[in-house]
């Protein structure tokens, strides 16, 4: 008698839950020690190279899955339904990771040309408050 294997993924949750605060605990490690400006930069930077990552990762599972005819495969039509949706959700959510890594990026310099700007202060001339000067 063969036992079934649960079909519960708990497993599998609880290592994305410790992936999670990993990496934001690596997070804080990184954007501590830093001033807003630089950690914008790093933010954009970090950002970017996730959206590429996930639109990468995407492509190679749907390169993957294609036969030598060149039809993507899948056991059964929803499955084919339910994937092609999670990647065009995927994808899209990719597309704004980037374009905030792009939008962050040139917040930082304009934040860096701010500050770079030397400050101009102009001086009013106090009045005398009707004192005459002998």
């Amino acid at each position: 008698m063969k036992l079934k294997k649960p079909t519960c993924k708990v497993g599998f949750c609880f290592l994305a839950f410790r992936i999670g605060c990993f990496c934001l605990n690596l997070l804080d490690i990184i954007f501590s020690g830093m001033d807003t400006v630089t950690a914008q930069l790093v933010f954009g930077i970090i950002v970017i190279v996730v959206g590429i990552g996930v639109i990468c990762f995407i492509n190679r599972r749907k390169f993957y899955r294609r036969s030598a005819a060149g039809v993507e495969m899948f056991s059964r039509y929803s499955t084919a339904v339910f994937v092609r949706f999670l990647e065009r959700l995927g994808k899209w959510v990719a597309y704004a990771l980037i374009i905030i890594g792009v939008i962050c990026i040139w917040t930082y310099s304009q934040m860096k040309k701010d500050k770079e700007k030397p400050e101009v202060r102009t001086e009013q001339p106090t009045p005398l408050n009707n004192k005459t000067i002998k």
